[in-house]
C-alpha cells in the first residue's frame, strides 16, 4: 500500500527573534517531522535567530524578506501578498499563526481563499494587535493556557470559533547530574524584562549570602531585547555587583545551566500564561521556585514551598525563606522533588501527547 504523503502546513511567525512563542512554534514544526502526518513549513518575515533554531532541527524555513510596520499599510499589503503567493504555490490548506499580529497578516493573505486559519495565542493579550486579531475570524482558536483563554473574553469577536487549550512543546532533557560544589547554585533563565521580577531574585541572593556561611552563586541567563529591557539589565547589573552574581547572556543549551543548578527561580510580577523555561527545567528534573502568576504552578500544589505569592514584587524576604527552606531539606527530599518534576512533565507536557492532540484538531 502506497504511503500517504504528509500534508503541508504553514506555521507563520512575524517575529524572527527567539522568545517563548517563537521557540514553541519551531518545536511544533519539529514534532510534526517525527509524526510524519504533516509537513510543517516555518514562514517568517525576515532572517534572525529563529531561522537558525529551525534549521538546526531540520525544519524547512521560508523567509519572505518583508519589513512590516503597522503604521505603514503598504508594507502590510506587500508582506501579505508574498505570503499569499507562497500559500498558493505550495498548495497549503492550513496556516497556523503564532500570536495576533501574525493572524492579522494571514487573514489578509488568505482573503477569498479556501485555507483554514489557526490562531495560536501565546500571550499577552493586552495589545492593540490582540484586539484587532479578535475581530478576524479563524477556523480554530488555540490558547497555551486556560488563563489566556479566559482573559481573551474581554474582546468582542465577530465570529465564534472552536477553542482549545494546547500547551506549547518544549525541549526536554534527561535527568542531569548536578555537580556538588562548595557553594550552592541558583539560576534564572529567560528574557530579561521588568515583568520577570529579576531584581527580587538578586536582592534575595544578596540577603541570603550576607547571613549564611555556605554561599549561593546566582546565574542570570538571558537576553534583553527592547531598549527598556536593556536599561533594566543595566539596573540589575548595578544591583548585582557581587562576586556571587553572574550575568552569562542567552544560551541555546539550557541543560548546561540545569546541571549546575540546585534550583531555578522565576519571580514574575505579571501573569505568565505558560513558562517555557520552567517546563524545560521540569523535564530535566531540576526543581523550580515559581510564582503563582505562572500557569505551571497549578501542578505544584504538593510543594507549597516552591510557589511564590502573586504580590512578590519587592518581597525578597519571602523568597529568602523559600530558598532556606529548600536547602534545609534532606538530599532524599530534594531528590524526590526532582523525580516528581520529571513525572509531572511526562504526564502533562510530553511532546508526543501534545502533537498528537494538535494534529487531531487539524482534521477539520
Amino acid at each position: 500500500m502506497k504511503r500517504k504523503q504528509p500534508k503541508p502546513i504553514v506555521y507563520f511567525s512575524v517575529n524572527s527573534f527567539l522568545g517563548g512563542a517563537e521557540v514553541a512554534t519551531v518545536n511544533f514544526c519539529f514534532s510534526h517531522i517525527k509524526n510524519s502526518k504533516y509537513k510543517a513549513i516555518l514562514v517568517v518575515l525576515n532572517d534572525g535567530p529563529i531561522v537558525k533554531y529551525a534549521n538546526d532541527r531540520n525544519v524547512e524555513v521560508v523567509i519572505l524578506n518583508s519589513f512590516v510596520s503597522f503604521s505603514n499599510p503598504l508594507s502590510i499589503l506587500k508582506a501579505a501578498s508574498k505570503l499569499r503567493n507562497l500559500l498558493l504555490t505550495r498548495n497549503i490548506e492550513i496556516i497556523h499563526s503564532s500570536m495576533a499580529y501574525a493572524h492579522i497578516l494571514s487573514s489578509i493573505a488568505t482573503f477569498g481563499l479556501d485555507i483554514k486559519k489557526v490562531h495560536y495565542g501565546h500571550g499577552p493579550v493586552d495589545t492593540i494587535f490582540d484586539f484587532l486579531g479578535s475581530l478576524l475570524a479563524c477556523d480554530l482558536q488555540l490558547f497555551n493556557s486556560e488563563y489566556l483563554r479566559r482573559k481573551s473574553y474581554k474582546f468582542i469577536k465577530i465570529k465564534d470559533s472552536p477553542e482549545r487549550i494546547v500547551y506549547p512543546i518544549t525541549k526536554s532533557f534527561d535527568f542531569v547530574e548536578r555537580s556538588r560544589e562548595l557553594m550552592y547554585c541558583v539560576s534564572f533563565l529567560g528574557r530579561i524584562s521588568r515583568f520577570k521580577g529579576i531584581e527580587t531574585i538578586i536582592s534575595a541572593i544578596n540577603t541570603y549570602n550576607q547571613t549564611e556561611s555556605k554561599k549561593i552563586n546566582l546565574i542570570i541567563c538571558g537576553q534583553a531585547n527592547s531598549l527598556d529591557d536593556k536599561k533594566y539589565e543595566e539596573e540589575l547589573r548595578q544591583l548585582g555587583r557581587s562576586p556571587y552574581i553572574h550575568f552569562v547572556g542567552a544560551t541555546d543549551k539550557p541543560e548546561e545551566i540545569f546541571c549546575k543548578s540546585d534550583l531555578i527561580i522565576h519571580s514574575s510580577v505579571d501573569f505568565e500564561p505558560f513558562g517555557m523555561v520552567l517546563a524545560e527545567a521540569m523535564s530535566s528534573g531540576t526543581p523550580v521556585i515559581l510564582s503563582e502568576q505562572c500557569t505551571l504552578s497549578t501542578y505544584f500544589k504538593k510543594y507549597p514551598l516552591l510557589i511564590l505569592p502573586q504580590c512578590i514584587e519587592g518581597r525578597d524576604d519571602i523568597l529568602v525563606k523559600k530558598i532556606k527552606h529548600f536547602y534545609n531539606l534532606s538530599d532524599q527530599e530534594r531528590e524526590q522533588i526532582s523525580l516528581d518534576m520529571k513525572i509531572c512533565y511526562q504526564s502533562y507536557l510530553d511532546s508526543s501527547h501534545i502533537i498528537t492532540k494538535l494534529e487531531a484538531l487539524y482534521e477539520f
